[in-house]
């Protein structure tokens, strides 16, 4: 052993230690001789900017090399920059912009921590002036109290030279006048108001061995836990908050897992767009391994190792009997965006597929409400499963809620507000002049003088709050502050005290509110404040806030509290009515609209913050608004080509004079010319500098002021690789790929996929700016941008999308501070979405025929399906039976299960009188067909009777007085009653003058002969099996004795022994509703008259009690078989033949009345559907079957023009 019991280094090792040692010696002489020639050109430069940043480059160099003394001195230096910058920017300005104070408090704050070592070495001679720096610089900001513990901390009295120096530093610096204060309170407040989007975060403490690309959190931590230990879990996380990465692992763990070799991981997601971009990222981590499977498009689905899926194929994978034994190679499913379970359509579908999956599951999602309520039931599902599965025992059954609420990124909350435009104003030249597209901006996110920014209303979160949550003392959980929104509140509430008399209850709270002052709130580490410090203060502010509120006492004082904020919906000033537009009268309409969006996005350049997402629900309007940007940019450069074509001309002569003479130089043409003969050769092309004049007013510089792609971001050669495939299918002049190139794009779902994934990988990269999108953005896929605009209203915003949409803004690594924008949305919409708490997941009535026949046919035929034992059978049997047993909507309503037996008996006899099912309760070889056509849930079984009574044929046979032609339309009318249904405004379809006019159809016309006489017939069957599932559920579940008036909750006894005060509304009711026979009708309808006769499906569902859970899905009859002209609101549109017929989709909406996106999506659907009819058929059917044969002929007309017309 060496000296100090070292183990002593072989001659190999001490020469690779010498040699080690060397170089590191070598890269510090080599930093310093750098530092010294930086030192030389700092003094030199004029940008103080450009020093700051050259600074702080080299202190990284400084760092990464080992160097912290040296790192050190650079950081002073760059603290003197600042000061400097500081002290110019305060001269003869009445408020400087704070970057330069907030950077100066940035880098003490890195001295003090980061660099503490090297400060506090007395031997370090620049320590010493180092130290000096600090505390003035901390008495210069006017931190007085924070600079005298900082200078008594530095150096310890026992140093007296030291010690000696520094308190020389303070006497001096008392006496100096303060001139370079920002007037802060203190430093605490300071950081709070104009620093918190960078107060620092305590980096993860425990390394952990199973991730190696980062440190992760501790529920992160938790997470990897749960997939090792093979369990469940619901994964409750805020968008970009680090919650993917388990998929990933997860998929990982799947592949190495050498037990189950042929294991399979399913990855479940809502949306194409995200499935396509997940895809791209499996495909590049696991290659081979990797499979898809959508409507469009399937790869290797029962063959690969990770499949990636939408919720409807994975249901049908599920229920698929031969794919029984694939089903049981499943290790893990992760279903992205979990929180779908709540929508009407897909909803079922998530529930089924966790009801159905015998496999441990990941559920992710940012948007669940009380998500225990939801892992209760999940586990009640396991603990089913583990009960079923006795005999063969699966690692684990435990379902785990992993939960974290903080977002990585504030979100900052804005309204847009313009004010009067002159016309002058509104024209594209004078909108691109003002928008400045060609600077490149570089903006301080705390500057209160930001251009624009008198457009832009900062909106506190608590501006927002109702006097409902008011007087119910309630915040909701996920509306989060910025630490500047707690300061703010926090002074609110203060000066409320400050002003309350004497003896008024909140007078007792002035206290506690001193303990929640910053300066006593934040004691540790100099006062200097971290994230998870602003946490806790923010958590207290808004505790003491719920204290207020909960006291009737005080509940006046926290409404004038919030008044300040600019609460004006507490007390009923404001907010239930919508904005009123303050532009000026041409400012309305779709293309007003387009130019205040056009102005939002260059407010937003102006101010850094873009990239941005545009939401807008409607299709049509958001490529409206890009043709219109895209106008609106066009105009304005051909205007300022006209004005400039002969200085552009000159510039392009010069930069071919200049490429030309730098090529002779190469050459070395002129290399025997005198230096005189090159300067008159310089001269003659007619600049000086002839560069200065080509980087002024050459092309790139002239386009750049008419188009939002910053230069450097990205290159047209990234463009062209990324759009290649997308220019070839939509040709190089088609708008949407024109408007690209200006670096605005559009993303919804009636686009080419090949153009939607071109767009977010343009915008990925930075190339696009601006994109202009439906909900699709929204669920999960990974295009992060800084600010997100909400453009108008619609019916769809609601919370949920709010909190998705709302999520894409702020880019962690990126961005301190992301931004939301309400552009056009009325008030009361605004505040609601704001404060609206996340609502609570929520299930479906589980039951409907066809979901039953699926069911019983899975069950009859998994036992004959290849490699699937008895044991495994009788398991997939059960399995197959939890949607019947263990619905979700039953962990809110109990009571169901008491009605689903005999829902289910009456839906088995409906199947058995269509023919589905046999007597003995096995299905027939009708049910293939039905079970083919699920997606078409409920009309699909209307087309059994019609296939079976012959009235389908008999259409579909033509003739020599109906062609194949006339065949077509008149299927075509009978599949849109069955599958694409929308009803007509009554006065629209009343209007015979406005019908003459239109050029298509616009009301469906009736069905006739056998086809209606069928499906009445199916009607009245489908009724009469309704009445009887309702009479046989209402058996089960007794009249209550008490009820209570469903709106304003009036609590009465039907049948009372003794009914007080005569007369009285209650005593009206008791009696009327004690005389009422029968069990179907609720007490209230049959107090309006109704009786247990029902003569329409309609009138069973609004009559019948609630307990007995009538749903629709239960009782699948066909709407307006009947309907004749004067029955309103019985008409529906004949869009679909319209479109079939003349192929003009604006001209469609524009006399059916309806939205171009609605109608996109119901044609793209009957395509499908047509799609799926034709290979149902052709399963059953012989080739000469004439329905088959018209199908198929219809099928391909219409999807030759749908896609030729809509999908581009």
């Amino acid at each position: 052993k060496g000296k100090g019991g070292a183990p002593k280094l072989s001659k190999k090792e001490q020469m690779l230690a010498d040699i080690e040692a060397k170089k590191q010696k070598g890269a510090a002489q080599k930093l310093e001789g750098e530092w010294k020639e930086l030192q030389g050109a700092l003094d030199k430069a004029g940008s103080a900017v450009a020093k700051i940043k050259d600074l702080d480059d080299f202190c990284r160099r400084c760092t990464a090399a080992a160097q912290p003394k040296l790192a050190m001195q650079v950081t002073v230096r760059r603290l003197q920059e600042c000061k400097a910058a500081w002290a110019e920017d305060c001269k003869g300005r009445g408020e400087a912009n704070m970057k330069f104070a907030i950077l100066s408090v940035e880098i003490v704050r890195s001295l003090i921590t980061t660099h503490v070592e090297a400060l506090k070495d007395v031997k370090f001679e620049p320590a010493s002036d180092a130290r000096v720096e600090v505390f003035e610089t901390l008495m210069q900001l006017g931190f007085a109290d924070v600079a005298m513990h900082v200078q008594k901390w530095l150096v310890d009295d026992k140093d007296k030279d030291a010690r000696k120096d520094l308190d020389e530093a303070v006497l001096d610096a008392k006496a100096v006048k303060n001139k370079l204060s920002v007037f802060a309170r203190s430093s605490p407040h300071f950081q709070l108001e104009h620093m918190g989007h960078l107060l620092p975060r305590p980096p993860p403490k425990v390394k952990d061995p199973r991730i190696t690309s980062f440190t992760p959190d501790d529920w992160q931590r938790n997470l990897l836990d749960v997939v090792d230990s093979r369990h469940s879990a619901l994964v409750c996380a805020p968008t970009s908050s680090g919650k993917t990465f388990i998929s990933y692992y997860c998929m990982d763990k799947v592949m190495r897992d050498t037990t189950h070799k042929d294991g399979t991981l399913v990855f479940v997601a809502p949306t194409k767009a995200l499935i396509n971009q997940i895809a791209a990222q499996v495909y590049g981590a696991f290659h081979s391994s990797f499979g898809i499977y959508t409507d469009a498009y399937r790869h290797r689905a029962l063959s690969c190792r990770i499949l990636v899926t939408v919720p409807e194929c994975l249901e049908a994978l599920l229920l698929a009997p031969e794919h029984a034994a694939w089903a049981q190679r499943i290790r893990y499913v992760i279903l992205d965006e979990v929180h779908c379970i709540s929508t009407s359509e897909e909803g079922r579908m998530w529930e089924r597929i966790l009801l159905l999956a015998n496999a441990p599951f990941l559920a992710l999602s940012a948007t669940v409400g009380e998500p225990e309520t939801f892992v209760a039931w999940l586990q009640s599902v396991k603990d089913h499963q583990k009960a079923m599965d006795a005999g063969a025992q699966r690692e684990s059954y435990e379902v785990k809620l992993v939960q974290h609420w903080e977002r990585w990124v504030d979100l900052r909350r804005h309204v847009y507000r313009e004010g009067m435009l002159r016309e002058d104003q509104l024209t594209p030249e004078a909108m691109v002049k003002a928008g400045r597209l060609q600077v490149r901006p570089r903006v301080d996110h705390s500057a209160a003088n930001l251009d624009g920014a008198e457009k832009l209303d900062t909106l506190h979160p608590l501006a927002s709050l109702t006097r409902g949550q008011l007087l119910s003392a309630s915040i909701p959980a996920n509306l989060k502050f910025e630490p500047k929104d707690s300061l703010s509140l926090w002074d609110a509430m203060q000066g409320v005290v400050r002003r309350a008399k004497e003896g008024d209850a909140v007078k007792a709270r002035a206290e506690r509110l001193a303990e929640l002052d910053p300066v006593k709130f934040f004691t540790e580490n100099f006062q200097f404040v971290t994230r998870p410090e602003a946490v806790a203060y923010e958590k207290e502010v808004k505790g003491e806030l719920v204290v207020w509120m909960a006291d009737a006492s005080m509940q006046n004082a926290a409404t004038s509290a919030l008044k300040q904020l600019g609460n004006k919906i507490v007390e009923g000033e404001g907010g239930e009515e919508a904005d009123e537009d303050e532009s000026v009268g041409s400012n309305r309409g779709p293309q007003a609209q387009v130019g205040k969006l056009f102005r939002l996005m260059c407010t937003l350049h102006r101010q850094d913050r873009l990239p941005a997402v545009v939401f807008n629900f409607d299709r049509g309007m958001c490529e409206r608004v890009a043709f219109g940007f895209n106008e609106i940019l066009q105009q304005a450069e051909e205007k300022a080509r006209e004005e400039h074509s002969k200085t552009l001309k000159n510039t392009a002569k010069n930069a071919a004079q200049m490429e030309k003479f730098q090529k002779r130089m190469r050459d070395k043409v002129v290399s025997e010319k005198k230096e005189e003969e090159r300067l008159q050769e310089l001269a003659e092309m007619g600049e000086s500098n002839p560069m200065d004049s080509v980087m002024s007013m050459d092309e790139v510089t002239f386009n750049s002021q008419f188009s939002f792609v910053q230069e450097g971001r990205s290159s047209n050669q990234d463009f062209e690789r990324i759009t290649e495939s997308a220019r070839k299918v939509m040709g190089e002049a088609h708008p949407l790929i024109q408007i690209l190139r200006r670096g605005v794009g559009v993303h919804h779902s009636g686009l080419q996929n090949k153009y939607r994934m071109a767009v977010e990988m343009l915008f990925r990269c930075g190339f696009l700016r601006v994109v202009i999108s439906t909900e699709t953005l929204a669920y999960g896929i990974n295009m992060p941008c800084r600010s997100v605009v909400f453009a108008g209203d619609h019916v769809s915003l609601d919370s949920i999308q709010y909190q998705q949409m709302s999520g894409r803004a702020g880019r962690r690594g990126l961005d301190v501070l992301g931004h939301v924008v309400f552009c056009d949305v009325p008030a009361h919409k605004m505040h609601r979405l704001v404060v609206a708490p996340v609502p609570r997941l929520r299930g479906h009535f589980p039951l409907s025929p066809t979901t039953l026949l699926r069911l019983l046919s899975y069950i009859d035929q998994v036992p004959n399906q290849r490699g699937v034992s008895a044991a495994l059978a009788s398991s997939l049997r059960s399995s197959a039976l939890r949607p019947l047993c263990l619905p979700f909507v039953g962990a809110h309503n109990p009571a169901l299960t008491r009605v689903l037996p005999p829902h289910s008996r009456v839906a088995i006899e409906l199947l058995v009188r269509l023919g589905a099912v046999s007597s003995s309760g096995a299905p027939t070889p009708l049910a293939t067909l039905a079970d083919h056509l699920h997606a078409m849930d409920p009309c699909n079984l209307a087309l059994l009777p019609l296939l079976t009574s012959g009235a389908l044929h008999e259409l579909c046979t033509p003739s020599d007085e109906r062609n194949w032609a006339a065949v077509s339309d008149d299927l075509l009318v009978l599949l849109s009653l069955l599958f694409a249904r929308h009803r007509l405004h009554p006065d629209r379809a009343a209007d015979a003058k406005l019908q003459a006019r239109c050029k298509g159809v616009v009301v469906l016309p009736k069905i006739q002969g056998r086809c209606r006489s069928v499906l009445e017939a199916y009607n009245r069957l489908v009724l009469s099996s309704a009445v009887s599932l309702a009479k046989a559920a209402a058996a089960k579940v007794p009249l209550s004795p008490s009820a209570s008036l469903p709106v304003s909750s009036l609590e009465f006894q039907i049948q009372p022994p003794q009914l007080p005060k005569p007369g009285s509304l209650p005593q009206r009711l008791a009696e009327a509703a004690g005389s009422v026979e029968g069990s179907v009708c609720s007490p209230f309808a049959a107090l309006s008259g109704s009786s247990e006769r029902f003569k329409s499906v309609g009138e069973l569902l609004g009559a019948a009690r609630p307990e007995l859970a009538l749903h629709k899905s239960m009782v699948p009859v066909v709407e307006g078989v009947g309907w004749e002209a004067g029955q309103k609101g019985a008409a529906l549109s004949a869009y679909a033949v319209d479109f079939f017929s003349h192929e003009q989709l604006r001209l469609v909406c524009g006399e059916c009345g309806i939205g171009s996106g609605e109608a996109w999506q119901g044609l793209r659907t009957l395509q499908l559907i047509l799609a799926s009819l034709k290979s149902a058929l052709t399963a059953v059917a012989p080739p000469e079957d004439v329905v088959l044969q018209a199908v198929t002929r219809l099928e391909q007309e219409f999807s030759a023009k749908f896609y030729s017309r809509l999908y581009r």
